[in-house]
């Protein structure tokens, strides 16, 4: 397999290349043009993905997200990573991937859960940003802004703003998490006792 993300941050497409016998899976609201694959349909409860198995040499898929913006790639290595439902693009590799559901106060949140060898591609309608955090860290995120973030992860959940009525997520390090944003406004700085990253 081998991919390429053209016109990456504001109008991303993803263009993957398969070899015979590779599979690559899909969210059902990706675009997608294809030469060369089997189309096949998953039904996992309430989460449907397209699965294409290349049939020739070489297999062209073409994705791009129901909203124009920037598209990255997780490598997973075993671990297990939670994302949000309307993010998640496809994933190519040996993976458990299932729907997960949240409840907090007022509200319940919409989650995949991957899992296994492999990558997983996941989008937003703005720049995308990857964070690791070191032991003793902390990233303060509006919630509108999480894509994703590992399965293990230390998270607290806090009140939102009242006008916004989204949480605060609360994430202690070491962790790794993929947020965005479209004003370019990640900035790192140090609060009561702590580093943060704080976005907004």
């Amino acid at each position: 397999m081998r991919f390429d993300i053209p016109g990456k941050p504001v109008r991303s497409i993803l263009k993957v290349i398969l070899f015979p016998g590779e599979e690559l899976h899909t969210s059902p609201s990706a675009r997608v043009m294809v030469e060369g694959a089997l189309p096949r349909i998953q039904n996992r409860g309430p989460l449907i993905i397209h699965s294409f198995r290349a049939v020739r040499s070489e297999t062209f898929l073409w994705l791009s997200p129901s909203h124009p913006g920037d598209i990255h790639p997780l490598e997973l290595r075993s671990e297990g990573i939670k994302i949000r439902t309307n993010s998640y693009v496809a994933h190519f590799g040996p993976m458990d991937v299932n729907p997960h559901r949240e409840m907090h106060p007022g509200m319940g949140e919409e989650w995949i859960i991957a899992k296994g060898l492999g990558i997983v591609w996941v989008s937003a309608p703005g720049p995308i940003e990857e964070i690791r955090l070191s032991p003793g860290e902390e990233v303060l995120v509006d919630g509108d802004f999480l894509l994703c973030i590992n399965q293990e992860a230390d998270m607290q959940i806090l009140p939102g703003s009242m006008e916004k009525l989204v949480p605060l997520y609360l994430i202690k390090g070491p962790a790794r998490l993929v947020v965005f944003d479209s004003r370019h406004s990640v900035r790192r700085g140090r609060g009561p006792g702590f580093h943060f990253f704080h976005i907004h």
